[in-house]
């Protein structure tokens, strides 16, 4: 019951995005599409003699909720990612893994020689759509996993639903950490040469693609940052990025990476090492108070939390359009005329909040900060705990 209730508010939201876009939403079924996208990167180094991009590296990708955010709720809507797409860190940026990619020429490559895509592929490795996405990713500062995000926001999304992506995907809550033994799954891609009249050493190109792949595990080892998991089939590279899913479809993290299949210790060899969804939730609020503060000035962050927090004790609902409702006085009595037009003035400015650089140092020391916050959080708990 539960999934034909699914089943019909997608198609009737699909039918109302084609009426109001006019954009095909073609015949393909749902459940024929994957759940993650097929990331890829080219560069270009003009420099060394390049004319056109090639290929840097390819992986898995997936799409998370970004329209919920606490730290984005006050941006304007226009200046601020309905979703983030999450990625391996040395997928997007790999001439920061040197141990990864040991080649001399891989340094040479900054991010402003990159390009930056994802592909929705169906469950017989067709290429259905490509979407661009901006090329400024944000990277976790210790950890294997970055976002990136959409060009063309809007379009690209009506566009990916009306092709039945399943767009965003559920992040399992932060608390809820996996255990030992609890099953999961896996669906991404392997990067492989489906023409086998032509050998990858043969050819002036890289004729490899996206093929898709899904198998299934447990885990054996977690953690609160990493899972360790054992798999029906041994992970390839192509998975980095891919989302675990849990048995409910909840995301329960990410692909790092796979444990070599001769490791010394037999019990983790060929191994899934993941990013739990613990910690990507701990990676998206520095990115999110980052990005935030890249948009708006301080004096007004603190107004706007202070407006939130009014219509918040009078039990009223946050407006998606809370922003918007600031400038036109529907809530926060406390703005100047002045003050209105310094955030009428950053609309018009910041054309896409997600059109800028985080420093890496910058959100190094708001991982640093927010992990103090949350162990004065657990010690504070703690207390309450004791004295009770």
């Amino acid at each position: 019951e539960t999934f034909e209730n699914h089943s019909n508010i997608f198609r009737n939201f699909r039918r109302e995005i084609e009426e109001s876009t006019g954009i095909s939403t073609r015949s393909y079924n749902q459940q024929d599409i994957m759940k993650s996208l097929a990331l890829s990167v080219h560069f270009r180094l003009p420099e060394q003699g390049m004319r056109h991009h090639e290929v840097l590296t390819r992986a898995s990708a997936f799409f998370v909720d970004a329209s919920k955010s606490k730290f984005l709720q006050i941006v304007p809507k226009r200046n601020r990612p309905m979703v983030h797409c999450i990625a391996s860190s040395h997928v997007l940026c790999p001439w920061l893994w040197k141990s990864y990619y040991p080649l001399d020429w891989i340094q040479l490559v900054k991010r402003e020689h990159c390009t930056y895509a994802v592909e929705v592929i169906d469950k017989n490795a067709k290429v259905i759509e490509k979407f661009p996405l901006n090329p400024y990713p944000i990277l976790h500062p210790s950890l294997d996993v970055g976002i990136i995000h959409l060009k063309d926001e809007d379009n690209a999304l009506k566009k990916m639903i009306s092709l039945g992506v399943e767009v965003p995907l559920p992040l399992r809550h932060k608390k809820k950490t996996l255990g030992d033994g609890d099953k999961v799954y896996f669906e991404g891609f392997e990067i492989k040469n489906l023409d086998k009249s032509v050998s990858p050493e043969e050819s002036e190109s890289d004729t490899r693609v996206h093929v898709p792949f899904i198998t299934d595990g447990s885990v054996i080892s977690p953690a609160t940052d990493r899972d360790l998991i054992e798999t029906s089939h041994v992970l390839t590279d192509g998975l980095c990025g891919a989302p675990v899913m849990d048995e409910h479809g909840f995301v329960a993290g990410i692909v790092e990476g796979i444990v070599p299949t001769d490791h010394d210790n037999p019990f983790l060899a060929g191994a899934g090492a993941t990013v739990t969804s613990s910690a990507i939730h701990n990676f998206l609020d520095q990115s999110e108070e980052l990005m935030m503060k890249k948009i708006l000035p301080e004096s007004l962050i603190n107004k706007l939390y202070h407006a939130r927090k009014a219509i918040q004790k009078r039990g009223g609902t946050i407006p998606a359009d809370f922003f918007e409702s600031v400038i036109h006085s529907k809530v926060g009595e406390t703005f100047s005329e002045e003050e209105k037009n310094k955030l009428v003035k950053i609309v018009e400015d910041v054309s896409f909040g997600k059109d800028f650089e985080i420093n890496f140092n910058d959100l190094e020391k708001m991982a640093n900060r927010m992990k103090d916050d949350r162990q004065a959080e657990e010690e504070k708990e703690n207390s309450n705990r004791e004295k009770k």
